[in-house]
């Protein structure tokens, strides 16, 4: 049903007029004005207040994460992840060296007396679970919050699929809650 001849026609009348700047943006975050727009965007939509420069551009929450694992986890660092969660996630955790924990998930979320201390980094989807798709409830995610608190732990919130639901307007972010500055916000 998607018609590649339109968007071929599309992307080349918009490459054409696009300026060199737009083409190549010497700002490895990505281009300023795209990470302005997003800023409005999470702030509209997600309940997030950021400004432009907390926002990196990525291709991917494969390459999020990836910037993520490389830049904070270190050899021997405890992970935990929502089991059942993203084998990607785990993957990418353990390529640099973490010891990945699968902590259980129920019909309200991530079952927090179940992450253990010494977590250095938790990485969940309180908005859409994946894979089992229920979202976190407003009492785990304090939870989560407080846990991670304790722990000085880093919460990595994958915000995928926030925006698809099937009535009314979607939760704001975990990350609009954290009094602590402790939550990545990953994904829209």
């Amino acid at each position: 049903l998607f018609s590649t001849a339109s968007w071929s026609r599309c992307a080349a009348r918009a490459l054409a007029a696009a300026t060199p700047a737009q083409l190549c943006s010497a700002d490895p975050a990505g281009a300023p004005e795209l990470r302005r727009q997003i800023a409005d965007y999470l702030a509209k939509y997600r309940g997030i207040r950021c400004d432009p420069h907390d926002i990196v551009v990525t291709t991917g929450i494969r390459h999020a994460l990836d910037l993520i694992a490389r830049s904070i986890v270190r050899d021997g660092d405890k992970v935990c992840l929502e089991e059942p969660g993203y084998p990607v996630a785990r993957a990418v955790f353990a390529s640099q060296g973490a010891r990945v924990v699968g902590v259980e998930v129920d019909e309200d979320g991530l079952i927090i007396g179940q992450i253990p201390d010494g977590t250095r980094l938790i990485y969940v989807t309180p908005a859409h679970q994946f894979p089992l798709g229920m979202p976190m409830s407003m009492a785990r995610r304090h939870a989560l919050l407080e846990r991670a608190q304790q722990l000085g732990a880093i919460i990595i919130e994958d915000d995928y699929d926030s925006a698809f639901r099937y009535e009314g307007r979607p939760e704001d972010a975990l990350q609009s809650m954290d009094r602590y500055g402790i939550v990545a916000h990953v994904g829209s």
